[in-house]
């Protein structure tokens, strides 16, 4: 089996789907999903409407999704259709620490 490089820390693995090797992919979710509760958060205190209400900040679209691209900033969002999203890519996150609880509040 070829091994592929990790696209945060360029080191070799084997899982051939993914872009991450599994430290990383475990990391990066710890801070998408601390990231996705603030927003949960922001929208039960009336603080961030639904993305669905407005446009796709790229196409022009109805949103669909808020977009991170610093999961550090988990209120700092943009309004995306799915297909800009997808484009977008991952958002950025630091490999040398954990989300901490007031940055998921």
């Amino acid at each position: 089996m070829s091994l592929l490089t990790c696209i945060d820390c360029g080191k070799q693995k084997e899982r051939r789907r993914a872009s991450r090797c599994w430290p990383c992919t475990q990391h990066y979710d710890k801070w998408m999903h601390a990231a996705n509760r603030a927003i949960t958060r922001a929208r039960a205190r009336g603080l961030i409407g639904a993305a669905s209400e407005q446009q796709c900040v790229d196409c022009g679209r109805q949103a669909f999704d808020w977009d991170h691209r610093d999961y550090t900033k988990p209120l700092h969002v943009e309004p995306v259709c799915r297909s800009c999203n997808g484009k977008r890519g991952p958002a950025l996150f630091p490999l040398d620490r954990t989300p901490e609880p007031a940055q998921a509040a």
